[in-house]
């Protein structure tokens, strides 16, 4: 029965091969009529390559990143302020505070320059 399913499959196979170059004429470009229309082609191409590789930049507008600095700042801010607290942290709590509130304040600053 497996010799059967396979014998079946061969032909199918053959055929989609067959079938494969002929599409693939059809999305071939076509031959410039000139050396100088080639090399433009092959620069264009170049071109249009490179961009296709490179990532789309995508610019913050200006009250995206004024917002993001200010929730740096005041996550930050508020974090900090536990510093202060009667009894006041001390040890690895005081520490930990510190370097939360130092890595807002890092984010809200890298958020406004654009990092």
């Amino acid at each position: 029965m497996l010799q059967r399913i396979l014998q079946a499959a061969v032909p199918q196979q053959q055929q989609q091969q067959q079938q494969q170059p002929s599409s693939a004429q059809h999305e071939l470009a076509p031959v410039p009529a000139t050396p100088a229309a080639a090399g433009a082609t092959a620069a264009s191409a170049v071109v249009s390559q490179q961009q296709q590789e490179q990532p789309a930049v995508s610019g913050d507008c200006l009250g995206c990143r004024v917002t993001g600095l200010m929730l740096g700042l005041g996550g930050g801010g508020y974090v900090s302020s536990r510093l202060f607290e009667h009894p006041k942290p001390v040890g690895a709590h005081r520490y930990t505070i510190i370097a939360v509130s130092a890595g807002l304040f890092a984010l809200g600053v890298g958020r406004a320059i654009g990092f």
